[in-house]
């Protein structure tokens, strides 16, 4: 995405655009994997952690991120570019994969046909871990 397509994407979304909302898209933008909120400080040293959390908490509400959880008590976050896409997280250095396969809606609806209380799901999460080919020699 370019400054143009994020600046339309914060006005859309009835959000204010600033240097740093701008920044964080573009640092979620130009990353091939989820980022954590320490990764995010890091590379964004100008933005304190107050006005991070804030933010990646309005653009998750608003539907402009998502959050990933991996199972180590940090907060990843990724643009959500609508697509349903899933990870594999090596358990031993943290590599993080994307994976787009998803037969997840079959499984989605199984769970519902086997539900007594549910009608229909509106989303699902999906991670895999293990050990990435270079961990594992």
């Amino acid at each position: 995405m370019n400054n143009n397509q994020i600046t339309s994407l914060l006005k859309t979304h009835g959000l204010r655009v600033t240097n740093k909302r701008v920044s964080i898209l573009v640092a979620l933008d130009q990353s091939k994997r989820p980022l954590s909120v320490m990764q995010l400080l890091e590379a964004l040293p100008a933005i304190d952690r107050v006005t991070l959390y804030r933010a990646l908490d309005a653009f998750t509400d608003l539907g402009i991120t998502r959050q990933i959880d991996f199972g180590d008590r940090a907060k990843y976050f990724e643009l959500d570019r609508g697509d349903d896409h899933h990870h594999i997280t090596c358990l031993e250095c943290h590599a993080i994969e994307d994976v787009d396969i998803c037969s997840s809606y079959k499984l989605a609806d199984a769970a519902v046909a086997s539900s007594k209380t549910f009608k229909k799901i509106l989303q699902h999460t999906l991670e895999f871990q293990g050990i990435c080919r270079k961990c594992s020699v």
